[in-house]
């Protein structure tokens, strides 16, 4: 048997439709009322016929002075993205909807971020009529990304310094000199510190003053500074000017500075210099970024105090093992590195060099008349004599006893014998005063060989300056006699009875 649906009369389904209709119409009035978004209904030429409470709250503008108006009219500013509002404008144009984020402004001036979505409403021939514009303030969500954006800069950034300040630190970690420090300073701090200018600075051996050892940045920096100029310094920790309410500039500050790191360098609990990083006017606002770079600079200040403190205990160790504790000249393991290396040198240039031989006259009656201590203040005496009338033309060693030797780059034979009168003129003229008293003057023998005229070996040219010194010693000391090739022998086997 065959159901028949049943249908509903005629005009049960035209009252359904209209109290649909009424429905529609009362729910749509209450979600545009209530609404927490802000809503707007244009007209084809995008001027504002109607809008909602929440609307008006948002722009600051009321109904009245929001109809008949256009949004980009209204709620545009200098900071509204126009390309944007171009692409609303074509949406518009061809009926398509489109959202999109944009920043506009209240009428009190304020902007903030908007979310909004266009919607054309069409007639029944695709002609549009009226848009739909629902906004919804998103400045909180933009500035939460806004936040995450610069916390993930800010931890790139960091990254970037470590990475740096590590590859420093294994820099300054392999440095062997102060010279190796400076360049490594030199080169790393401005990628460490951008945009800032910075100098490192050295007591001198006087401690009266720190002289400049290295700086980098366009801004220069004195060649030298007084330890009272430094606040630094006087307090005896970091003092950072331009982040407080009571700061006075340092008297080493040049005019411009408008923020400044000044760190001393401590090792082994002595100050041995300072770390200044600075910035001024021509740095865009003239201030260091503190919160960055202040870190930055007190790790690199430990670093570089560290550094120091390394080479200058290596150093110590270094003289410890090439210098006579003594006199303060060179030992004899680095008398033969030197002669190794004046020889190689020689033999790549064919300059040559020489070498003297000096044995103190008579060294052994110091001792005996005045004391072990009175020959040790000879010994000192004349090695710094010889140091400071060598200077840098000769390398001046303590082979052992009373024996020195002095190496001479790049000398022929007259002109090592006129260096060496030089040297003996200048012992000569010496009065040396011991315990109130007048010791007898010092004079020494010298015997001069070089290198490679007569010699093919180190051995020979040290054998046959020695022969040369023994000969002068036999012809009546306090005399300089230069080698010649004359039955050398007879002189080495006469040390022994010269003694």
């Amino acid at each position: 048997m065959t159901q028949t649906a049943a249908r509903t009369p005629p005009e049960k389904s035209e009252t359904s439709r209209v109290e649909a209709n009424e429905l529609t119409q009362h729910y749509a009035r209450l979600i545009a009322e209530h609404s927490t978004d802000p809503i707007a209904i244009l007209d084809a030429a995008a001027c504002v016929e109607w809008c909602n409470s929440a609307y008006e709250q948002a722009t600051g503008y009321t109904f009245e002075e929001t109809v008949g108006r256009t949004p980009g009219e209204m709620l545009t500013g200098p900071d509204t993205d126009l390309d944007v509002m171009r692409e609303f404008a074509r949406a518009g144009f061809h009926g398509r909807s489109i959202r999109r984020e944009v920043i506009q402004y209240r009428k009190s001036g304020e902007f903030y971020w908007a979310e909004i979505e266009l919607t054309p409403i069409l007639n029944a021939d695709e002609q549009v009529t009226n848009f739909l514009v629902i906004a919804r303030d998103v400045s909180g969500r933009k500035a939460l990304e806004r936040d995450r954006e610069i916390a993930r800069e800010t931890e790139r950034l960091r990254q970037a310094e470590r990475r740096v300040l590590a590859k420093t630190s294994e820099w300054l970690y392999a440095a062997r000199s102060l010279e190796d420090l400076y360049n490594v300073v030199e080169t790393c701090a401005p990628k460490l510190m951008p945009m800032s200018n910075g100098a490192l600075y050295i007591y001198s051996n006087s401690r009266d003053i720190l002289d400049l050892a290295v700086s980098w940045g366009e801004s220069p920096a004195p060649n030298f500074i007084e330890p009272d100029d430094c606040w630094s310094l006087r307090r005896g920790r970091s003092y950072h000017f331009g982040d407080d309410e009571i700061e006075f500039p340092c008297a080493h500050y040049h005019d411009g500075i408008k923020s400044s790191f000044c760190l001393p360098l401590l090792a082994h609990g002595e100050t041995i210099g300072m770390l200044w990083c600075y910035a001024d006017e021509a740095n865009g606002d003239g201030a260091l970024d503190h919160a960055r770079y202040w870190d930055v600079a007190l790790m690199l200040a430990e670093q570089i105090s560290l550094t120091i403190a390394n080479v200058r205990l290596r150093q110590e160790l270094q003289d410890r093992s090439v210098k006579d504790p003594l006199t303060g000249l060179w030992n004899r393991r680095y008398f033969l590195d030197s002669l190794r290396r004046e020889k190689a040198r020689a033999d790549s240039n064919e300059l040559g060099f020489a070498l003297i031989s000096i044995d103190i006259d008579h060294f052994k009656r110091f001792n005996d008349h005045h004391g072990h201590d009175a020959g040790d203040v000879v010994l000192r005496r004349v090695s710094s004599e010889l140091t400071e009338t060598a200077g840098s033309a000769g390398i001046v060693c303590r082979i052992g006893g009373e024996e020195l030797a002095v190496i001479c780059p790049d000398l022929d034979e007259a002109a090592a014998m006129d260096f060496a009168s030089r040297l003996h003129n200048s012992i000569k003229r010496m009065e040396i005063v011991y315990q109130g008293e007048i010791l007898p003057c010092v004079t020494f023998s010298a015997g001069v060989s070089t290198y490679p005229s007569d010699h093919s070996s180190i051995d020979d040219l040290m054998r046959n300056a020695d022969n040369a010194l023994y000969q002068a010693k036999h012809a009546g000391r306090d005399r300089i006699i230069a080698y010649k090739n004359d039955d050398p022998e007879r002189w080495v086997l006469a040390k022994e009875r010269l003694g």
